[in-house]
């Protein structure tokens, strides 16, 4: 009798640390957006040491390091024989894909400033 495949724990762990991720970093994208829009020059004007450039700082490095947790637990998730590797694999993308998305923005930002 051969045992049915289940999904892996990590698969999903990992597709969830991944999931919050891009909600943080959604969120904070979001919240810059309405800085540089309605403040009188933008995020430009704010100094390094204001709160909400710390605080979207600190957001951004959560998201990242979520995200390479999320990671971490789908790659093993994917080299398990005996499971579905499909939230696996949609964890993967999506953290890759939010990575890239995080150094598209900084490429960006850097060179049309």
């Amino acid at each position: 009798m051969v045992a049915e495949r289940r999904h892996i724990l990590l698969g999903l762990v990992g597709l969830a640390f991944t999931l919050v991720a891009w909600v943080i970093f959604i969120l904070i994208t979001a919240a810059a957006a309405y800085v540089e829009f309605t403040m009188p020059g933008g995020t430009d004007a704010m100094s390094d040491e204001s709160p909400i450039a710390i605080g979207a700082g600190l957001a951004l490095i959560m998201a990242v390091l979520l995200n390479l947790t999320g990671l971490v637990f789908a790659t093993v998730g994917i080299f398990r024989r005996t499971q579905k590797r499909q939230f696996p694999l949609i964890a993967v993308f999506l953290g890759i894909t939010l990575y890239a998305m995080i150094a598209a923005l900084f490429l960006i930002g850097t060179y049309l400033a």
